[in-house]
């Protein structure tokens, strides 16, 4: 609410000394918000919020960058955007997922009947958001998108009683079209006396009026023809009544506060920018959305056979819960979208109604099927059941289509993934490139301001990681991920125009959920460039623009697992995923198990990763946000900064890439990370000890240049806590603490810097020296304890009459296991030639090879969604 007594008082009108209002002077021209009495008699709606409007704008460019500061429209806008862009993700998840091999009878038509109300939805609020938005333009051009605005709820009307009929009415095909008809055709008389100027005038307001009221009504035709057909009980057990309650509150709330202007007419100029009756509306309207896909979601599935079906009976109504006031009551949100009501099921079986009057004589098979879905929960293990393989089915890999698949995963996607991290770190540095060109100045950033301009973002993904954690489970990671990468895009390229502390914090608190080397240089042309704009807004605007362009590419690329990349064939992806068995590692499964959680809390190696991660991140964001103003404190040139930052950035790629390689090749990774922690030690060290001027360059340069291999540090913490993690939801969980406690430690890194402490950034200095040092002693303890896990994993091996060694085949290459598996090879071949001979311990020892395969073969647990510690098979490595 904006409802101090001061603004209040500000946005009053004068009134003279009888009481009258006085017309108020012209406001300023480069005012952004006006009052009330400010703004043309076609623009006044709501007498009870009497500030901050936009005022005229003819230039469509300055009307978009009214999304970067507050009005009485920001909510209104933002609300419908942020659901227009978050509901194809939704209905991409729901498609792809009913898509699946689980949903055997998924029919074209079931998939254009949801298709319907997605798209029905998405129009309703994408003309809002641009309404909302533009509205400010013209009145011609309010004009128009408010006519559009009112067809998009026609059009969301008849999109969501369009699949309702259709599953009411399964078995009846001739019902279905005569409903179809009788909605249609109300919405599109609707839509003609809304959309035809001809119709809107005061004359046809009656009928206008009664064209709605007739759409609205035509909900209940086919809700009591479905009592009459098939019964009351059969309705209200196939229709999820408590779903479309809610749905009811939400829709009739929304629409009656909005109607009555609730509740800013009991407190005018108290609602102006939040919680107006409209906002509430538009609230109403994306949770009553979300109520029903979460219905999609959860709904349990029913398979009744147009044979089992009610037939038509005579309905008496003899007691309060069956009077046609009950029923209609009852009933009126069950027309949002039937489509899942009789079709999902708990454990997400979708089994269609039959349109046929043929018994259904596959009990059997189903039963078959879910119970097998129920031992096998993981995707992968769903893929080999659509392909009529067992997921207990040990498959044999050549070393040859083991290279081949890999190398063709890694061509189709780590260039996008590599695009993706290089954009992520770039954009979160454009806030020190820019710092050097006038940002601090520019903005009036005073004290910690600029040191929270680099925290920020960290906190706000601390906020967002546990509700993060959960949507990596329940939404399809390709596409969750696409939409943050466009989330943070526009929000860089909004950055551009923020001009204070108190914007550039909210921009780079967007920047959060979702995301330097090569940036320098691209940094040093764009400040060249010579324009109207300021060289960190070219910045801001050229990263951002990138970025969402990328996104897009990455929705329609990036899979959500193996078993759905588009660049694999079924038989290449049964490898990938073959590839994953042999790790125990499995690919993904829907179901959130608290076992997990619990298990990932109690597990000591988790907390120490957690603690290496936040060390490590300390340093790392205060060098990122403070780096460029160090160079600059021996450095005065800004561009001449810049070029420094170049071979910095240099550094950064070969810290990271050298680091893999002889992580891959020593097939270790604590002792690289120890390694690593060296120079930055050593780089600290000059940096404390050298005073920061002109006549020390040189030696500064080269200290800081030490400081680069950090960057090395955290992709192998990440890659090591992924190795020794086991289990879909303790995989999720682990790498959710271990976000959070990299958001904790990027939030406190600039904030032991200080412009203040300018130019030898002492405390800063000192802290990141002691975090090395702890960094190596956690890698050791980490060591020793990963080395105990295995002890005990092989004790319960041996108890259970398993081989006590096994080898980690995790970083071989291809040749290496060919090798390896050649050699094996020969090894029984030897055996049993000399058990032939009557060598009696060589006999026991080829049988105790031929045991470990077996066991291996039989008892494999890579797709049983177990945890590492569960999983005796498990080798954790170092």
């Amino acid at each position: 609410m904006t409802g101090s007594k001061t603004t209040k008082q500000r946005h009053a009108h004068p009134e003279n000394s009888n009481g009258q209002k006085q017309p108020m002077a012209n406001p300023s021209p480069t005012a952004r918000t006006v009052t009330w009495h400010d703004i043309p008699e076609w623009r006044r709606d709501n007498k009870y919020i009497l500030a901050v409007y936009r005022p005229l704008e003819a230039d469509y460019l300055q009307v978009v960058k009214s999304l970067t500061f507050l009005h009485n429209e920001t909510c209104n806008v933002y609300t419908h955007l942020i659901g227009a862009v978050l509901l194809p993700l939704f209905a991409i998840t729901i498609l792809r997922t009913i898509y699946g091999p689980q949903y055997i009878n998924v029919t074209r038509t079931d998939f254009i009947m949801f298709s319907v109300f997605f798209c029905s939805a998405e129009s309703c609020l994408i003309f809002s958001a641009v309404y909302h938005l533009i509205g400010s333009h013209s009145h011609e051009v309010e004009q128009f998108w408010h006519r559009m605005d009112l067809l998009g709820i026609v059009i969301v009307t008849v999109g969501t009683f369009i699949p309702g009929i259709y599953y009411i009415f399964n078995c009846e095909p001739f019902l279905q079209k005569i409903h179809w008809t009788i909605v249609i055709l109300c919405g599109s008389a609707t839509a003609a006396l809304i959309s035809i100027p001809k119709f809107r005038t005061l004359r046809w307001r009656k009928v206008r009026v009664g064209a709605c009221v007739a759409l609205g009504a035509s909900a209940f035709i086919p809700l009591l023809h479905g009592v009459q057909v098939y019964g009351l009980d059969y309705m209200l057990e196939y229709s999820g009544m408590r779903w479309y309650l809610v749905e009811l509150v939400l829709y009739g709330g929304g629409c009656c506060l909005y109607a009555f202007r609730i509740p800013e007419r009991f407190a005018p100029g108290h609602f102006d920018i939040w919680f107006s009756s409209h906002q509430i509306f538009h609230m109403s309207i994306l949770c009553a959305i979300h109520t029903d896909v979460t219905r999609r979601s959860t709904k349990p599935s029913y398979t009744i056979s147009c044979d089992k079906k009610p037939k038509q009976t005579e309905q008496t109504f003899v007691n309060k819960k069956d009077s046609p006031i009950g029923v209609g009551a009852i009933m009126l949100s069950r027309v949002f979208n039937r489509a899942y009501a009789a079709v999902m099921s708990s454990r997400g079986e979708y089994q269609p109604l039959p349109n046929n009057d043929e018994p259904e004589n596959n009990t059997d098979t189903m039963e078959g099927q879910e119970a097998r879905a129920e031992n096998h929960r993981d995707a992968a293990a769903m893929l080999l059941i659509k392909m009529g393989r067992s997921p207990d089915e040990q498959i044999t890999i050549s070393p040859a289509d083991d290279a081949r698949i890999l190398r063709r995963i890694d061509i189709a996607l780590l260039p996008l993934m590599l695009s993706v991290y290089f954009l992520q770190a770039l954009d979160k540095a454009t806030l020190s490139y820019a710092s050097i060109f006038g940002l601090i100045e520019d903005t009036n950033l005073e004290g910690d301001q600029y040191s929270w301009l680099g925290s920020i973002v960290y906190l706000a993904q601390l906020i967002m990681q546990p509700p993060l954690a959960l949507a990596l489970v329940k939404l399809p990671i390709g596409k969750l991920t696409s939409a943050m990468v466009l989330a943070w895009g526009v929000t860089l390229v909004l950055m551009t125009w923020a001009s204070n502390f108190k914007t550039l914090m909210v921009a780079r608190f967007f920047l959060d959920v979702v995301e330097e080397k090569l940036g320098s240089l691209i940094t040093y042309g764009l400040a060249r460039i010579d324009s109207k704009m300021k060289p960190y807004q070219i910045i801001f605007l050229f990263f951002g623009a990138i970025t969402v362009g990328v996104s897009f590419v990455m929705f329609f690329w990036m899979p959500d697992s193996p078993t759905e990349a588009k660049f694999l064939t079924d038989e290449d992806k049964i490898i990938a995923i073959e590839r994953l068995r042999n790790n125990q590692m499995g690919v993904m499964s829907r179901e959130w198990r608290m076992s997990h959680v619990v298990e990932t809390l109690k597990d000591l190696k988790t907390w120490c990763w957690v603690a290496m991660i936040f060390c490590i991140s300390v340093p790392s964001n205060g060098i990122s946000t403070f780096g460029p103003l160090i160079i600059k404190s021996f450095v005065s040139d800004p561009f001449e900064t810049m070029l420094f930052n170049v071979p910095v950035g240099v550094s950064h790629i070969i810290a990271v890439s050298a680091s893999a390689y002889i992580a891959m090749k020593w097939k270790l990774k604590g002792p690289v990370i120890v390694m690593l922690c060296i120079p930055p030690i050593v780089g600290c060290a000059i940096m404390l000890h050298f005073e920061h001027n002109l006549e020390n360059k040189g030696v500064l340069l080269a200290g800081y240049f030490c400081l680069c291999t950090y960057t090395g540090i955290t992709p192998l913490i990440y890659s090591w806590s992924s190795q020794n993690t086991a289990g879909d939801t303790k995989r999720k969980s682990t790498s959710a603490l271990i976000f959070i406690s990299a958001s904790a430690g990027n939030i406190v890194g600039p904030l032991l810097y200080s412009p203040d402490e300018a130019p030898a950034y002492t405390r800063g200095l000192r802290s990141n020296l002691a975090l090395y040092i702890v960094v190596i002693a956690l890698v050791v303890l980490t060591s020793l304890h990963l080395a105990r896990l295995n002890r005990l994993h092989s004790q319960r091996r041996v108890a259970l009459g398993k081989s006590a060694v096994l080898v980690d085949r995790s970083l071989e290459t291809a040749e290496e296991a060919e090798r390896i598996e050649h050699m094996e090879r020969s090894l029984r071949g030897g055996v049993l030639r000399e058990a032939e001979e009557g060598e009696d311990g060589r006999v026991a020892e080829g049988g105790d090879l031929e045991g470990d395969r077996a066991d291996r073969k039989n008892e494999d647990k890579g797709f049983g969604d177990i945890t590492d510690l569960e999983n005796e098979d498990f080798l954790f490595v170092f």
